[in-house]
């Protein structure tokens, strides 16, 4: 705890604001611009971050802060703790949020720039938790690379870890991140909105791992030809990879709407009925029908037909038909002997 008063040292800090905005101070106004200096050898200043509060009132009280960005920080650290320390009474509680919105505004009056409230700093920290792992580690780069406290953090520590207290550099890039990721993901919805509908009419966005392997067995039975126009769909919307496992979502949407194209051909072939009402009983299947082009251009065809004559038994042609070149004549048509002997 800090050993004054806890009024003495909100006072304090309104003076040292009221210093910054002002050029009394030539050090400390060169220090808190954008483009700062970097410290001489003989200027003493602590850029890490505090480890108590005593620390923190020290810097202060010294004015030893090389990054306006770590000075708003220890304050907000500063006035969380006489905000939060219930045995302190209840008004010094109140002049102390009093205090931190007055700061807040002189702050961004003197550096021009708006700092995040606790409310966005609370839906971001949600949205991040909500991401996926593969971005928790783009996040733990981007507190690695920007705070120094972060160095040994961890998946498991993004959940439990509060943003409040974190440099607006810090902030602006996640926020950046978060919503990056967010227009990707609502642009790949769109997309597989648009292309994803399954033969029962229902929209699958993302198909799994289980079902990408199946379409992928599914496509090595297909012919040559149907291989070549996968391979096409492939080499039109890839352009960093060309692994399976590794395809867009959109890509491999494509290639199931294809596979169930086709399948959908190959029942409709099935379902049609196949007619053989005109063919000839000893027709071979390269010869001509009689609707062909090339009917009556052949020398010679036998055939036969299951007719009935006019005493009711079957007959039988002996004689081959004419030659088609020739002209087709009536054939003769001979009874078989049985039946020339039960006439006499």
């Amino acid at each position: 705890m800090f050993s004054m008063n806890m009024i003495v040292e909100l006072e304090k800090c309104r003076q040292l604001v009221e210093e910054l905005r002002s050029s009394k101070y030539a050090m400390c106004n060169f220090m808190f611009q954008p483009n700062y200096r970097e410290p001489r050898s003989n200027e003493k200043g602590l850029n890490g971050a505090p480890s108590n509060l005593e620390e923190i009132r020290k810097k202060l009280q010294r004015r030893k802060y090389y990054d306006k960005e770590d000075f708003a920080v220890d304050v907000r650290r500063m006035c969380k703790v006489y905000r939060d320390n219930k045995r302190n009474p209840r008004l010094e509680r109140e002049i102390s949020r009093e205090f931190e919105a007055t700061f807040e505004r002189e702050f961004a009056e003197k550096f021009g720039c708006q700092r995040m409230s606790y409310d966005e700093i609370d839906d971001l920290a949600n949205k991040i938790k909500k991401l996926s792992k593969c971005d928790f580690d783009c996040i733990i780069n981007i507190l690695k690379n920007n705070e120094p406290q972060c160095q040994g953090l961890s998946r498991p520590d993004i959940k439990r870890m509060d943003l409040r207290y974190m440099r607006d550099s810090t902030l602006d890039a996640l926020k950046s991140y978060v919503i990056m990721v967010e227009e990707e993901k609502g642009t790949s919805t769109n997309c597989q909105n648009q292309l994803s509908v399954s033969p029962q009419g229902k929209e699958n966005l993302v198909l799994t791992e289980a079902e990408r392997e199946s379409l992928f067995e599914r496509i090595l039975a297909l012919p040559n030809e149907d291989k070549l126009h996968i391979i096409k769909l492939i080499t039109d919307n890839e352009f960093a990879s060309i692994n399976l496992k590794r395809l867009n979502d959109s890509t491999v949407l494509k290639m199931r709407d294809y596979v169930y194209s086709l399948q959908r051909k190959e029942e409709e072939e099935e379902k049609r009925p196949f007619s053989t009402q005109k063919l000839p009983i000893c027709r071979d299947v390269d010869e001509p029908g009689e609707g062909d082009e090339n009917f009556g251009n052949h020398d010679m065809m036998e055939w036969e037909e299951n007719k009935l004559g006019s005493n009711g038994f079957p007959f039988k042609s002996e004689e081959p038909p004419q030659s088609f070149n020739g002209g087709i004549g009536k054939q003769r048509r001979r009874k078989p002997e049985c039946i020339l002997k039960a006439h006499n």
